[in-house]
């Protein structure tokens, strides 16, 4: 896993990004290099997107979004991005594993003309397959930028794309397996969302820090400033 963590500052007219650089695989031969997975992707001059979770379906939404970003490029709308890239890869992979293999074209067909056809133990079982919410790679995201009025705002988008993307009213987001102790240690620091950007860029560094108590936290990391 990994740790991320994103944090306003100046009241919200600034930003800092801290992620490690851990690439992990738990395969057959599982492995870990350091410095091999960056995590802050940058969308566009004024959004960066972070991400946890397996790194093929991460960088797949990710692209997706940078290829059909057309004219959306505030934050508000990234996300949105975000969220409907991460489902499209969601049912792209159950359409695939679920349907195309029993010569269903997609779900529509599925419902519109096979419910009838298919007997019901594998009705049931494709229904079931069908409302996971959940892609294997788990993957979790934060996604940072401005607002078309110059403000930075910080968006935590869970591992279920169904759900709508929460705004962290409390200036700061964490995603990946050390960031309870990230979390913990921002809390313990006393931030708040006013604090000058290099008190702030401080307090990030030393959570990632707290969170390499995790083993699948690297050493290493990037850190991103947005103003």
């Amino acid at each position: 896993m990994t740790v991320c963590v994103a944090a306003l500052s100046d009241d919200g007219k600034k930003a800092v990004l801290v992620a490690d650089k851990l690439a992990t695989d738990r395969g057959i031969l599982p492995y870990q290099i350091e410095m091999a997975a960056p995590k802050i992707i940058k969308i566009n001059d004024n959004i960066s997107v972070m991400y946890c979770g397996g790194i093929a379906d991460a960088s797949i939404i990710i692209e997706s979004c940078k290829k059909n970003i057309g004219e959306n490029k505030w934050v508000t709308e990234i996300t949105k991005l975000v969220c409907d890239k991460h489902l499209e890869r969601l049912l792209e992979l159950l359409t695939r594993e679920q349907l195309t293999t029993r010569g269903i074209k997609d779900i529509n067909e599925f419902y519109k003309e096979y419910t009838l056809k298919l007997d019901a133990e594998t009705k049931n079982k494709i229904d079931l397959a069908l409302t996971n919410n959940v892609l294997n790679s788990h993957n979790q995201f934060i996604v940072c930028g401005k607002e078309s009025n110059g403000e930075y705002k910080i968006y935590w988008l869970g591992e279920n794309p169904r759900i709508v993307p929460i705004l962290m009213i409390n200036g700061y987001s964490t995603i990946g397996s050390g960031s309870g102790y990230a979390g913990f240690s921002i809390i313990q620091s006393q931030y708040n969302k006013s604090l000058a950007l290099e008190k702030v860029k401080e307090i990030l560094i030393k959570a990632k820090k707290e969170a390499e108590n995790d083993r699948d936290v690297g050493k290493s990391e990037d850190v991103i400033i947005m103003e």
